[in-house]
């Protein structure tokens, strides 16, 4: 007699409280389709509190823009309060030190206060990028700055003395 290996073999029926008979793998396979389902429902419950937590802490761009606007006014405000006003004696240093510069120096001293790029300072002066960052480093080292910002201030102060 040969030994049928089928499903029907390892399957066991159980009596349902309908009466019904249904198959214990049958039981198995939903068990477990409930189960993915349920983690699914949890997942997607999860996705929607962190939407709604996110969209509760956002604020309209103008709102945000209007806050650090006034941030920085009153930083602003607060500098000029506080800054000591320059003396006589910073003036002529900066006049001093503008006066060490070449008019090649001075000319890209110029636009880089104005806030050009290298790229548009080169094209302007018919220069390359290259020499317009290495004048750049000879102004910084001879003004004693270290950024365009300062310039922008010295620059100022040079002209409100000639």
């Amino acid at each position: 007699m040969e030994k049928q290996n089928t499903r029907s073999e390892f399957r066991f029926l159980c009596p349902s409280p309908c009466g019904n008979r249904i198959n214990r793998t049958m039981l198995v396979e939903n068990w477990t389709a409930l189960l993915v389902f349920a983690l699914l429902c949890v997942l997607f419950l999860l996705v929607i509190l962190y939407i709604l937590r996110s969209l509760r802490q956002w604020q309209p761009p103008r709102a945000r823009d209007d806050a650090a606007a006034k941030l920085v006014e009153s930083r602003v405000a607060h500098f000029q309060i506080n800054a000591p006003a320059p003396n006589e004696t910073e003036k002529n240093d900066a006049r001093a030190l503008w006066d060490t510069l070449t008019k090649r120096e001075v000319q890209v001293a110029r636009l880089a206060a104005q806030k050009l790029t290298d790229a548009q300072i080169a094209a302007q002066l018919g220069i390359s990028e290259r020499t317009v960052g290495n004048h750049l480093y000879s102004i910084y080292s001879k003004l004693e700055i270290h950024s365009r910002h300062e310039l922008k201030f010295i620059l100022r102060q040079v002209e409100e003395n000639e």
